[in-house]
């Protein structure tokens, strides 16, 4: 099971936004025992929200996002610049270890345009 991390004093890990599902962030927030950090709309970025920080089994973070725009929706990203090779990788068990416990199916990636997707056993 992820464990929430705190977000301040880690390391900025290279995320990418994976995945995006309907599920309370609440609900999300109890299940992995996390807090939640605030951030506010920017010219940058121009969407305020809330997000909290995991380390999954592989070792790899995951971020979880809640934005005020949309307060159903969670947005999953994931770590996938591989640190001892630099290459981008994405691996599906990191999701999946996410997803699983807040009950979300899994997801067909096989068609994703964007990322190499490895599936559980590989890599």
């Amino acid at each position: 099971m992820p464990i929430a991390v705190a977000m301040r004093g880690q390391r900025r890990p290279s995320l990418y936004p994976c995945h995006i599902d309907n599920s309370p962030y609440e609900a999300a927030l109890q299940i992995f025992r996390a807090r939640s950090t605030r951030f506010k709309a920017t010219i940058g970025s121009p969407r305020a929200g809330r997000h909290f920080m995991l380390q999954l089994p592989s070792r790899r973070y995951a971020m979880v996002t809640n934005y005020d725009d949309f307060p159903y929706s969670l947005e999953f990203s994931l770590e996938i610049i591989e640190a001892d090779t630099g290459k981008p990788k994405v691996h599906m068990r990191d999701l999946l270890a996410i997803l699983q416990p807040l009950g979300l199916p899994e997801p067909d990636k096989s068609n994703d345009g964007v990322l190499k997707w490895l599936l559980p056993g590989a890599g």
